[in-house]
């Protein structure tokens, strides 16, 4: 059954109450209007998903869904959905504020292009909910994915903004720089863009998992430079574009032990029973140590992929065979042969 009405009308009013009241809330909405970055809007989103993650996990329970009923996906939406519709109205007013900002800092006579409210990747999380068996197995999505989500906001804010301006008949382009110790999902989406190359809204360059720091600028093609984050623009031959061979030992040297450190945890999580039963198929008879020499020295690892049922997965590709792992938890789900073209296709890009 849906949500009663009485319910979400309460949590809407929580929800709002809260945002009004909170003083991290009030001190960053302080800092932006009087000329804020895209990094106080950054912040602004993630202290309001937070609020909207503790008035959902206040309200919604499992005895909502003690009826007989399993997590279904329409119920969970009639509950979830509106709040965080609510949500990115919040966080994107906020984010409109700081475009204009910037806008009149760059000499631009545009007003701010305001996102719409990305229903698709709200089904997505709520479809997530759903594959789970009971609400309590659930509910963590309620915590991270949801604060990302709304953080997202200023990140869709950029690519829109972006596209404005290219087709005003300026070349924007988009340039994304990984922290020290960024994961390999985000070292894959290190570098610069035309803007025309990851024009569509869900390319990866724009999108972040939780607690991302990377560092998104974005240069609008007339010689100068915004970064995203704290709305200072450059000129462009001041800007160094190439990070020094210093900075870069730096960076290799720390993502290197961050890899480590992630491949140490997937090894010695558990395996699934799936996992097991592949193994000893005669058609595979893949050993333990094939598995454990992928995750430490894949040909390719792919970003975190969804499946036609809602469920993150990540793939550890080699030379032989290909791994399947759970990024939330680590654990390795299943290994299949890897194939002769996806073989050929990583090792030129080796």
């Amino acid at each position: 059954m849906a949500i009663p009405a009485e319910t979400l009308q309460t949590m809407q009013e929580q929800f709002q109450n809260q945002v009004k009241t909170d003083g991290q809330l009030n001190r960053i909405r302080k800092k932006i209007q009087n000329g804020g970055t895209f990094k106080d809007a950054e912040q602004y989103g993630m202290r309001s998903g937070q609020l909207l993650s503790k008035t959902l996990k206040t309200n919604i329970t499992a005895d909502l869904f003690n009826d007989g009923e399993s997590l279904d996906v329409s119920n969970l939406a009639s509950a979830i959905i509106p709040m965080m519709e609510q949500n990115y109205s919040y966080v994107s007013t906020a984010t409109a504020a700081v475009q204009k900002a910037a806008n009149i800092a760059g000499g631009l006579g545009m007003n701010p292009v305001k996102p719409e409210f990305d229903r698709s990747a709200a089904m997505n999380i709520v479809g997530r909910m759903a594959n789970y068996d009971s609400f309590e197995d659930a509910e963590w999505m309620l915590d991270e994915p949801l604060v990302a989500n709304s953080v997202s906001t200023v990140d869709r804010t950029l690519h829109d903004n972006a596209d404005f301006q290219y087709r005003s008949g300026l070349k924007p382009k988009i340039i994304r720089t990984c922290e020290a110790d960024a994961c390999p999902w985000c070292q894959e989406l290190e570098g610069e863009y035309d803007y025309e190359e990851v024009k569509e809204g869900n390319s990866p360059v724009y999108q972040r998992h939780s607690n991302c720091m990377c560092e998104v600028t974005f240069e609008p093609g007339d010689g100068r430079v915004q970064d995203v984050y704290s709305k200072q623009w450059y000129d462009e031959d001041n800007q160094t574009k190439r990070i020094s061979f210093a900075r870069k030992q730096e960076l290799n040297a720390s993502r290197q032990e961050t890899v480590g450190l992630e491949n140490r945890r997937i090894l010695a999580s558990r395996k699934t029973d799936h996992i097991k039963e592949r193994q000893k198929k005669k058609d595979r008879n893949i050993s333990d140590q094939a598995i454990n020499s992928v995750i430490k020295h894949p040909l390719h690892k792919t970003g975190v992929l969804i499946d036609e049922k809602g469920r993150p997965y990540v793939q550890y590709i080699g030379n032989k065979v290909t791994v399947v792992i759970n990024p939330d938890s680590g654990a390795q789900i299943t290994v299949r042969r890897t194939t002769k073209y996806e073989r050929e296709k990583w090792k030129k890009k080796k």
